[in-house]
């Protein structure tokens, strides 16, 4: 089993559950491939080809992210877990940015007039 270093996995911001999910299908390519790395592409056909979308959609959509980032690079997990906590601490600021956005425009429209700063 692959081990994190303490500080990246406490620091990664999915749940337990889906950690698991991800070190388990990395774990299971790594021994049938016999090598210690592997590709953001193949764990997301992992996910894929036992319809695993909908139940970890958003591990679906980080790795489809990371696929379209880094294409065919190779990573090992400690890698792999980096660019996801990247991925999740990203989005989790742009979706704190837009929550914030939308309590001053009151209206809706996109823009943030004097009158709802008041």
């Amino acid at each position: 089993m692959n081990k994190l270093e303490p500080d990246i996995e406490s620091n990664v911001m999915i749940e337990p559950k889906q950690l698991d999910a991800l070190r388990s299908a990395f774990n299971l390519f790594l021994a049938d491939s016999g090598k210690t790395t592997l590709k953001p592409s193949q764990l997301l056909s992992v996910f894929t080809r036992l319809k695993l979308e909908e139940d970890f959609a958003s591990i679906c959509e980080m790795l489809i992210y990371l696929v379209s980032e880094f294409q065919d690079e190779e990573m090992m997990f400690e890698t792999f877990m980096r660019h996801c906590n990247d991925y999740y601490s990203e989005r989790s600021t742009k979706d704190g940015l837009k929550r914030i956005f939308r309590l001053f425009d009151k209206t809706g429209d996109g823009v943030i007039d004097r009158q709802e700063m008041e």
